[in-house]
């Protein structure tokens, strides 16, 4: 099932950070947006990709520097793992409805690590989610988590961190 998704929807490997992805829509209008956050002074108002995960992969914990909404739309429950800017963790379940400890819409802020990984029964697993970022999305706004240094301003956090981390950043 999940190669059958990547090739229906077109998706492609999402470099560094893991799984496959589609931009569905970018904003023709424009915002306006600081320049001492952005390195630019605007961007599309908002852009939306397709994201797929599947049972042997991650998204490996990277931030952005816009809000995040992520929508679950197929396939197993995924957990969003997050570390907040103030180092405090946060584990969201993202799934159907028939879960009813799942949400369905998450939003994750601005500045906060996060990564994801799926509940995979069988090896053809997958979740499929909707990625809407607003300010729209651009690569220059995306940090990789870098393990060591992550590991050291969240100590408390190791065990995540080596999990949700590439030792080689370029796949």
């Amino acid at each position: 099932m999940k190669q059958s998704l990547i090739k229906k929807l077109g998706l492609e490997p999402l470099p560094q950070e893991g799984g496959y992805f589609k931009q569905m829509h970018k904003s023709k209008n424009e915002i306006g947006v600081p320049f001492e956050h952005y390195g630019d002074s605007k961007r599309a108002a908002s852009t939306a990709i397709f994201y797929l995960l599947g049972a042997d992969d991650f998204s490996a914990l990277h931030r952005l520097k816009s809000d995040e909404h992520w929508t679950y739309i197929a396939g197993a429950n995924l957990d969003l793992q997050i570390i907040h800017a103030d180092g405090r963790y946060e584990k969201i379940l993202i799934g159907p409805l028939e879960n009813e400890s799942a949400r369905q819409l998450f939003t994750i802020p601005a500045g906060a690590w996060f990564g994801a990984s799926i509940n995979a029964r069988s090896d053809d697993d997958f979740t499929l989610v909707s990625c809407v970022v607003a300010p729209g999305f651009e690569f220059a706004d995306t940090e990789i988590g870098e393990r060591e240094q992550l590991i050291s301003k969240f100590p408390q956090h190791i065990n995540l961190i080596e999990k949700y981390t590439r030792v080689d950043a370029n796949i």
